[in-house]
């Protein structure tokens, strides 16, 4: 007797399905001797092997029930305003610096954006088109520009979520 080890298992065992009965078929004319030849019908497209997809009533009433959940909290809590906006809203304040009398864009002037309480917030340099363009939260700002050639000038800006503020400076 052989001893069978501890974590032994037994191979699955195979279901052999027979082949499907050969159809006997006449060949040749009916006056002659008969030859049979075998054949085997070809698969028919109904039955044949698929995964199907069987869902009871019960079934589709649950998927339907919990879409129609889920789609109804989805949509409550997109209705609660601010819920996914993370904070103050962003705009832009965009300034344009141009010489007073000529009415061309000064490059290199300094804007500095400051608060309402005269904090400095950043420091830009205008651009070869008198511009610069900075994002802001929203709420009340103080744009003054300077340039070693030219007097400074002070503005007044109230940023607006997703609104850009444009303000045009004159130099003297």
């Amino acid at each position: 007797m052989t001893a069978v080890p501890s974590d032994f298992e037994p191979a699955p065992i195979a279901h052999i399905t027979p082949d499907p009965p050969a159809v006997a078929q006449a060949v040749g004319a009916p006056d002659s001797p008969v030859l049979v030849e075998a054949t085997t019908p070809a698969p028919d497209p109904v039955e044949s092997p698929r995964a199907e997809f069987h869902l009871s009533l019960a079934g589709f009433q649950t998927v339907v029930g919990l879409t129609a959940g889920l789609l109804s909290i989805l949509g409550a809590l997109l209705a609660i305003p601010g819920l996914f906006a993370g904070g103050p809203g962003k705009g832009d304040v965009v300034t344009v610096v141009l010489e007073a009398r000529t009415e061309k864009a000064v490059s290199g002037a300094v804007v500095e954006i400051l608060t309402s309480n005269n904090a400095v917030v950043t420091t830009l340099r205008a651009n070869a088109l008198g511009r610069t363009r900075y994002a802001l939260i929203e709420g009340p700002y103080r744009i003054r520009v300077s340039h070693p050639q030219y007097g400074s000038e002070i503005r007044d800006v109230q940023v607006l979520p997703s609104q850009a503020a444009e303000i045009p400076v004159h130099l003297r």
